[in-house]
């Protein structure tokens, strides 16, 4: 049973068989476990994305695996060539990257003292991560 809301004052509860299902953008059809994966295995993932765009319209629903993925498109032109700029320009600039220094760090620190707290071969574990 779950607790459904239609209404702020009207609280009710339904069975989950009755819950409406989430309406989501158009897609492939996908196979249980892998999703919709099988898909972008028939030639360059890119091009792949850009003709299943062509059927299904710019933004389509992925399943890929066991992830749901809302995929948007823009046709290349002006408008995207402005804002791969402004993004280059505003988020990526020297200036910017700087200033997340500080969470990359303690990123960094985090991925690292869990390494460390693993008991792990070293000699195992970097052949693992550099086979990758």
């Amino acid at each position: 049973m779950h607790l459904k809301r239609e209404d702020p004052s009207n609280l009710k509860w339904s069975n989950s068989k009755t819950l409406k299902k989430k309406v989501l953008p158009p897609g492939p059809w996908r196979l249980p476990i892998i999703g919709s994966v099988h898909h972008l295995t028939n030639g360059v993932p890119h091009r792949v994305l850009k003709n299943l765009s062509q059927k299904y319209g710019p933004i389509m629903y992925l399943q890929l695996g066991e992830v749901s993925t809302d995929i948007a498109f823009s046709p290349y032109g002006d408008y995207w060539r402005h804002m791969r700029k402004l993004s280059t320009l505003e988020l990526l600039s020297a200036k910017m990257v700087k200033s997340f220094s500080p969470i990359r760090q303690e990123e960094l620190s985090s991925l690292l003292s869990s390494i460390r707290s693993m008991d792990v071969d070293l000699p195992t574990f970097q052949k693992n991560f550099y086979g990758l």
